[in-house]
């Protein structure tokens, strides 16, 4: 069964599944999904932005011609209490005032934030900060080289999932 499989065979899994779809939405039977800066993309770059996320049992992918993609998807743990001041910062960590939920939110936009540049080096603590005032819509602003980008995420919970996807680039 799908739960017994190894994390790589799902990953697999979920590649091949994804090449299918991709096939139906754009027409295109030579869809080939390519991995640069651990960042997925299409052969003929038909989406500018394409991010891709799973959990458990879960997919999550966000498509864009024109614009940039990051997507994450995440349950709820308890995990996320024990590791939040790995990836966030004190005044995130009083903000999160310890509900998971809220942790998980902040992950997956973190997360998603991460995704829109591949394997730069970047902390989702020190070059990440996320500001969820105005919830369900969230800033997160990436300090990347001494420069600052910003971008406008969208975060929904789904009964046990949270899943935040970038909107746009302020």
């Amino acid at each position: 069964t799908f739960n017994t499989l190894s994390n790589s065979q799902k990953s697999e899994l979920y590649r091949t599944f994804l090449k299918n779809e991709l096939v139906k939405i754009t027409s295109n039977t030579d869809v080939e999904l390519y991995y640069e800066y651990n960042k997925p993309y299409i052969k003929d770059r038909i989406y500018k932005g394409i991010s891709i996320s799973h959990t458990k049992n879960f997919l999550a992918v966000q498509l864009h011609k024109q614009n940039i993609a990051g997507i994450d998807i995440e349950t709820a743990r308890h995990q996320l209490l024990k590791i939040q001041h790995k990836f966030l910062t004190e005044q995130e960590i009083n903000k999160a005032a310890n509900d998971t939920d809220v942790l998980c939110c902040f992950w997956t936009a973190k997360e998603a934030s991460f995704k829109i540049f591949g394997t730069e080096s970047i902390s989702l603590k020190n070059n990440i900060n996320i500001d969820i005032g105005e919830y369900p819509y969230l800033q997160s602003n990436i300090i990347l080289r001494g420069q600052i980008h910003q971008f406008i995420l969208y975060s929904q919970k789904h009964n046990e999932l949270t899943i935040t996807y970038v909107v746009k680039k302020n």
